[in-house]
């Protein structure tokens, strides 16, 4: 006979199973946990079920965590352990990748879910040596779905790595022991990619329309939108445009309505860029965004001006500093803060929109925990943003836009390697100031001028002089 537990327990499984009525689901979820959260496995499976309906907010406010624990290594099969696991998962799925990436440094998984866990975290990184070493261990057969399924993990680790032969053997076995439609064209795909990689683009374009088969007018989805990206570049090889932009497109759209994650859609933009597509800002938009997500470098001496002279907030990436034009005259700061870190955001992603989550992890990376608030702390900054520097934000299915009389508003420069400061420009040499010059310049305190003043100093652009600070040499 089943006990009260069990049978709770097995009519939300059901509700979850079905997908109808979530907020209904999602309260009786809450229900449960109220009632038997402090039970062994009973949060980690209420976390679970929000998953599954897609509420991760839910569910990471469900795993309370003590911040100290993040300082020692824990296993997963310690409880403690497995919340950050979690948290880090929940993350991850959300669109921050940085921020379960920091979670995790600490933590040594124990059971198969908790590696197979560990290894998509890794992998949405880019880690792929790491994340090949997770999925070895759980992915020796080819006996179930999910097992089947952490093979085709496997193989994505080993394209990373550029081992295409070895992933392309585990695809042929996958091959022959796929039980559905949708399993085939899944490795289907999988293998079209690997010749991609290998440019074998008859192969390519053999295993990728297969796939297409399977996808075509039936389902929208996120490995729809991948297929799609992946027939484009094969499309691009023998110069068929027409069709090269259309896929690239569709899959580009497809990612944004379906929310995915920041890394897929840059991917989409990265093939945009190589099939020439983007117009010369949008270059500039996307070399900018490489480096800030992936240290990408595209050249030290690369200039950058997005935007015009018109703009009333100027971003420098060159030296950190932003300024604000307004009727009351103009706002110098001499970091890039919060604040401009959203705009500098919003302006580079002007034509895709960008993701809550993934601005979070950018904005307030170094506050983890605080992603369990994210939405209230987004929209906090997107009124001050309004109210201070006149940006209208739009924040709709979790995504971020603005619009193009707003985004004409920004301008990104990036003067070269050597930064130049507002308050240093246009000062001969030998030009002598105080510190309550530049406090009084970009109404700082005392002690951000005197780090302000420090930087500075680091880069040769001013020296001590008989009680005074003094221009040291011509800027370049």
């Amino acid at each position: 006979m089943m006990t009260d537990y069990q049978t709770a327990q097995d009519k939300i499984e059901k509700l979850v199973l079905k997908k109808k009525n979530t907020e209904s689901t999602a309260l009786a979820i809450q229900t449960f946990y109220s009632k038997y959260g402090s039970r062994g496995e009973a949060l980690f499976t209420c976390c679970n079920w929000y998953r599954r309906l897609g509420k991760y907010q839910k569910a990471l406010s469900l795993l309370k965590i003590n911040s100290q624990n993040l300082k020692i290594t824990l296993s997963t099969a310690a409880r403690e352990g497995r919340k950050i696991l979690w948290f880090a998962r929940l993350s991850n799925l959300m669109g921050a990748p940085t921020i379960a990436f920091k979670l995790i440094q600490n933590i040594k998984p124990d059971s198969v879910e908790d590696h197979r866990i560990f290894g998509l975290i890794h992998l949405t990184n880019f880690s792929y040596e790491q994340a090949y070493q997770s999925f070895l261990k759980i992915a020796p057969t080819n006996q179930t779905y999910q097992n089947r399924l952490d093979r085709l993990s496997l193989s994505d680790c080993l394209v990373g790595l550029k081992r295409h032969q070895e992933a392309l053997d585990i695809n042929i076995e996958l091959l022959t022991r796929a039980e559905s439609e949708y399993e085939t064209a899944l490795v289907y795909q999988a293998i079209g990619e690997i010749y991609c990689g290998l440019n074998d683009w008859p192969n390519a374009g053999r295993y990728l329309h297969a796939a297409k088969k399977f996808f075509d007018g039936k389902n929208v989805n996120i490995d729809a939108a991948y297929l799609s990206k992946w027939l484009s570049l094969f499309y691009y090889q023998f110069n068929l445009m027409a069709l090269c932009k259309k896929n690239i497109e569709l899959a580009t759209n497809t990612l944004i309505k379906l929310k995915a994650k920041e890394d897929a859609l840059l991917l989409c933009i990265a093939l945009q860029k190589e099939f020439q597509l983007l117009t010369a800002e949008q270059v500039s938009k996307f070399e900018v965004i490489e480096e800030i997500f992936y240290s990408r470098i595209q050249s030290e001496s690369q200039k950058i001006n997005i935007g015009n002279d018109k703009a009333t907030i100027k971003i420098n990436l060159g030296s950190g500093e932003s300024v604000f034009k307004s009727k009351k005259g103009s706002r110098y700061l001499f970091e890039i803060n919060k604040e401009m870190k959203l705009i500098l955001l919003l302006k580079l992603f002007e034509d895709w929109g960008i993701n809550s989550a993934c601005v979070y992890d950018r904005i307030y990376g170094d506050e983890p925990f605080g992603i369990t608030n994210a939405k209230d702390r987004i929209k906090s900054l997107i009124q001050r943003l309004n109210k201070i520097y006149g940006i209208k934000i739009t924040l709709k299915d979790e995504r971020l836009t603005i619009s193009k009389s707003m985004a004409a508003k920004i301008s990104i420069l990036n003067v070269g390697p050597q930064p130049i400061y507002r308050f240093l420009e246009n000062k001969a040499e030998g030009y002598e100031f105080q510190t309550k010059d530049v406090m009084g310049y970009y109404l700082i305190s005392r002690t951000q001028t005197v780090q302000l003043i420090r930087r500075w100093q680091s880069h040769g652009l001013i020296m001590k002089h008989q009680g005074s600070l003094r221009i040291a040499g011509p800027k370049s």
